[in-house]
């Protein structure tokens, strides 16, 4: 789900829905490329930008389900695993004399530049009491993952922007909505629109409530002072001709 622009950007935001739990962040990426294409071929956008552009190095452990189901080992134990490996762990504390304690943190042995080594042969606990090692239940990958990672109402969100040069915003994002409308989103994703867009929706919203609140308050005062509820009747649906007449004769 993009965050909110100022300005003269636009915003388009493919975020997961709460209620699934299946959703990756491969595919977040995925419409992010897409709605990143889109906007390139629009004319009057510039500057297009997204978060979801992988660019950090790091290291995945992808469980096997059939290896992780017949060793009783749970997705949570190898992520639990991978952390401790990657990040370590506190084990213990020491105290040296006159000196605060120290954490004694236990991780796996690292290369010259830092990198874990020997990740598959990482304990891991099955549900049963049984010890095996990492590399039995997961695949360790070396891949990309996004610079940042941004979240919108508690759910992973990936968000392309651009600048709007040249062209009026509304023209602009009309040309976009009816090519996003070519997009198929799987289950359980949506796209919504942020930033100056966003904005613009939300002031012609407002101005057309505005409008039929002041009919509305102008057919009451007309009846009012008429003492009649067909007469404003006739008075408003006569204003449209006269305005006609007034802008002619001013011509």
């Amino acid at each position: 789900d993009l965050a909110n622009l100022p300005g003269r950007f636009m915003a388009w935001r493919a975020r997961r829905r709460p209620s699934v739990a299946s959703v990756t962040a491969g595919v977040l990426g995925q419409l992010a490329d897409q709605f990143e294409a889109i906007l390139r071929r629009v004319d009057g956008i510039v500057d297009v930008s997204n978060s979801g552009q992988a660019g950090v190095p790091e290291l995945r452990a992808v469980a096997m389900r059939s290896q992780t189901a017949d060793l009783a080992v749970t997705s949570t134990t190898v992520s639990q695993a991978m952390r401790t490996a990657v990040q370590g762990t506190v084990a213990t504390q020491l105290r040296v004399q006159d000196q605060a304690q120290v954490d004694v943190r236990v991780i796996v042995q690292r290369d010259a530049n830092g990198i874990p080594l020997n990740l598959e042969d990482v304990p891991v606990l099955t549900t049963r009491g049984v010890v095996v090692r990492l590399g039995q239940v997961a695949t360790i990958q070396n891949a990309t993952g996004p610079s940042r990672i941004n979240r919108s109402d508690r759910n992973r969100s990936v968000g392309v922007s651009g600048s709007v040069v040249g062209r009026p915003l509304g023209d602009v994002a009309a040309e976009v909505r009816q090519k996003q409308s070519t997009v198929a989103v799987p289950a359980g994703y949506r796209v919504t629109v942020g930033g100056a867009v966003q904005n613009l929706d939300r002031a012609i919203s407002a101005l057309t409530g505005a409008l039929g609140l002041s009919v509305v308050l102008m057919y009451l005062l007309l009846a009012a002072l008429y003492d009649s509820f067909l007469s404003p009747f006739i008075v408003l649906f006569s204003l449209p001709l006269a305005m006609i007449g007034a802008f002619g004769g001013g011509e």
